[in-house]
């Protein structure tokens, strides 16, 4: 994560504030994102949802990511396609407490890359950290 740490999650908030620096990176490629995501970083809180099912598929180089609201009654699916890059990595002496599993997903950041296309970034509880480089992106609700 390049804004929203684990230490800074936890409470070590030391150094520039994230919340001010994520604001101004996410205003300045505002107009480059997919409406979609843009909508999971303005009107739809992905905060507190836990991840229920994670598929990447080869063949069509596409990854749904089915999360759950923490009440259970919101179910929420990310649908990326184009994938270049799924790295999933973890800092197993850094958590919260929290769910088993992934935990709950705390924060998300994106970003555009230099060749147009897009990372999304996910930071769990229990130290887990997902990035996903891709071209496009659907947000489903149900």
């Amino acid at each position: 994560m390049r804004f929203f740490t684990m230490a800074w999650w936890g409470g070590d908030h030391q150094g520039d504030d994230p919340i001010a620096a994520y604001a101004a990176h996410l205003a300045a490629i505002h107009d480059r994102l997919p409406p979609d995501l843009i909508a999971t970083q303005e009107s739809v809180s992905l905060h507190d949802t836990r991840l229920r099912e994670m598929q990447l598929l080869l063949n069509d180089r596409s990854l749904r990511v089915a999360l759950e609201s923490h009440a259970g009654d919101k179910r929420l699916t990310l649908l990326y396609s184009g994938v270049n890059r799924f790295d999933s990595f973890a800092a197993p002496d850094v958590y919260l407490g929290g769910p088993g599993g992934y935990g709950d997903l705390g924060y998300c950041e994106v970003d555009v890359l230099p060749d147009g296309s897009f990372e999304h970034r996910l930071l769990f509880s229990t130290g887990i950290e997902l990035v996903v480089e891709f071209r496009g992106f659907q947000f489903l609700r149900w």
